[in-house]
């Protein structure tokens, strides 16, 4: 059973209940991040996660969900996401949770998409799997994956390697992260 997820003050990004980026409303009447407010509004993506995690320490909690219910967390003491420049390049590290530890391997990789291939297999994960992540040869943790509507197993769909040591599809993935 997941326990608390502690969301207050958090930036939820990718929830796949929806399947679109949000923030949580509390978030942005933090001071520390109404300076932000305007330049979130002209980034995407991985532009908002920089900016956000430039500057000091934070924490990154990824929750999921299978299809039959059962739910799992990860959480990491240590996450950013580089600028423009380095391709948006990964750290995380401090694994602790219920899920196992697929994320790890992913650090200091640059982030994958259709049109550039920065990951360290022959072939462009991003076109294979047709998703962006921080892939290495390709991955363990594939939470852009495609959304599946049932559940099986394949590389192909949201997936978390280590709970459970199979490519598992899952019914839902939430990250976030706050500050530490």
């Amino acid at each position: 059973m997941v326990g608390e997820t502690g969301r207050q003050g958090c930036l939820i990004f990718p929830d796949t209940r929806s399947r679109l980026w949000y923030a949580q409303e509390s978030v942005f009447r933090s001071s520390e991040l109404i300076s932000y407010n305007y330049n979130i509004l002209s980034l995407k993506g991985n532009g908002v996660l920089h900016l956000l995690t430039k500057s000091g320490n934070h924490v990154l909690r990824v929750d999921l969900q299978k299809f039959n219910g059962q739910k799992a967390y990860a959480k990491y003491s240590k996450f950013s996401v580089g600028d423009e420049s380095s391709k948006y390049r990964l750290t995380v590290s401090g694994y602790r949770g219920t899920a196992g530890d697929s994320f790890s391997q992913h650090t200091g990789m640059k982030f994958t998409t259709k049109d550039q291939d920065n990951d360290t297999f022959k072939a462009n994960c991003a076109t294979h799997l047709k998703a962006a992540w921080w892939y290495t040869h390709c991955y363990l943790s594939n939470l852009n994956g495609q959304y599946a509507n049932s559940a099986g197993i394949s590389d192909d769909y949201l997936t978390w390697y280590r709970w459970g040591n199979k490519y598992e599809v899952l019914r839902r993935a939430s990250m976030m992260i706050r500050p530490w």
